[in-house]
């Protein structure tokens, strides 16, 4: 059960390299902000995480929960634009 909801869209999405102590790679994690008019939060997600494939300022209906003391987002659905063009 997710216990936070709310309406949000992805402002900022930054992809990181997780690096070994020999210097190799292991892998990447993202940092992602999201606003909902009024607040901003970062948040980690792996690239397995529905977060990572949200588009860059488009609305959408997201799910937290915290997983390992860490807020997690758990879904995220598309919501239509109100001012999208008339065709």
């Amino acid at each position: 059960m997710e216990c936070l909801h709310g309406e949000f869209m992805v402002i900022a999405k930054d992809e990181k390299e997780i690096t070994k102590k020999d210097g190799t790679s292991d892998g990447s994690y993202f940092k992602v902000g999201l606003s909902n008019g009024r607040t901003v939060i970062e948040l980690t997600a792996g690239g397995e995480n529905p977060l990572v494939k949200a588009k860059m300022f488009q609305p959408y209906s997201m799910g937290f929960d915290y997983v390992d003391k860490k807020l997690k987002c758990t879904s995220v659905t598309a919501l239509s634009l109100k001012d999208e063009p008339k065709k």
